[in-house]
């Protein structure tokens, strides 16, 4: 069913991007998964492009492109069907094909792969693609496809189940979805099931759903911050850095890995701000303490080898 809208759905977003010239609040998700570096950011998908989501604060950050994280393996993904992550790794599937991403989304970019065969050697034969995927943190991620769901082990890199109805098995209550289009594990006991403008939280001790209700206003703080990457004016990194890049422009989240420096401003002429990030740092005045360049666009640079 969610592929059979995906082209309607693509195309309605992509013309609202070609209206708007600035980012936008979404009410539906294609895919949504967790950061791994940290318990407190996750990654929204829709149609081609993606947003940062803050979850303790549930703030939710500027647009920007999935060819950011996957470069040439994205060249011809116009959306994401589902996403997971484990071991360190995120996995980004669409149709019958996946792609893993290594830590620090650059540092290890996988070729694109048949998800039989590869992803798992027993997958389903049906499951020509998913609508959705989770990793509730106890070694086992979940797939669902229209109204099944199947048990993927971590550590065996095997399906365990035949695909299986949700209801009575997966949760003991589930709306009248016969689909989901994304879950995320929100990582303090709840996962977010989403179809459509709508979603639901379940609860992973109890396997309890509550009502669905609107994505917009109750699921987070939506941001819309005017500008991305391609927009920063004369970007440049510092000085003392001969070689550097932007890793997130104003009011979007850097993503380092492991822990290095990040240098925040607009051009060598006015200066910069440096700090040492662990994981990833939302890109603003805010968190770096002082505007090197008050009125200016700004941007987070990293020094690359």
């Amino acid at each position: 069913m969610k592929r059979q809208i995906s082209t309607i759905l693509i195309m309605g977003l992509m013309l609202a991007a070609a209206v708007t010239a600035t980012a936008q609040t979404w009410n539906t998700l294609g895919a949504a998964v967790e950061w791994p570096l940290d318990n407190r950011s996750a990654m929204l998908f829709t149609g081609p492009n993606y947003r940062d989501y803050i979850v303790p604060t549930r703030q939710i950050m500027g647009l920007r492109s999935i060819s950011d994280i996957g470069g040439h393996n994205f060249r011809d993904w116009n959306s994401i069907d589902a996403a997971t992550q484990f071991n360190g790794s995120i996995y980004l599937f669409l149709g019958s094909e996946y792609v893993r991403l290594g830590v620090g989304l650059g540092a290890s970019r996988g070729q694109r792969m048949k998800i039989a065969g590869n992803f798992a050697g027993n997958w389903p034969g049906g499951w020509t693609y998913v609508d959705a995927a989770v990793n509730l943190g106890n070694g086992i991620v979940y797939f669902f496809h229209s109204r099944d769901y199947i048990r993927y082990n971590i550590s065996s890199g095997k399906v365990e189940n035949d695909p299986t109805p949700i209801v009575g098995n997966f949760a003991v209550t589930w709306p009248n979805w016969n689909y989901v289009d994304a879950a995320l594990n929100l990582r303090n006991g709840k996962v977010a099931f989403f179809k459509g403008d709508q979603y639901f939280l379940y609860t992973i001790s109890t396997a309890k759903t509550e009502a669905p209700v609107p994505v917009i206003p109750n699921f987070g703080n939506w941001y819309s911050p005017p500008v991305n990457t391609a927009s920063v004016e004369k970007p440049e990194g510092p000085r003392q850095w001969p070689n550097s890049r932007i890793c997130a422009s104003e009011g979007t989240v850097c993503r380092v890995n492991g822990t290095q420096q990040v240098a925040y401003g607009y051009n060598r002429s006015s200066g910069y701000v440096f700090k040492t990030v662990n994981g990833s740092i939302t890109c603003n005045t805010r968190n770096f303490g002082r505007d090197p360049a008050p009125g200016k666009v700004k941007a987070c640079y990293v020094q690359t080898n």
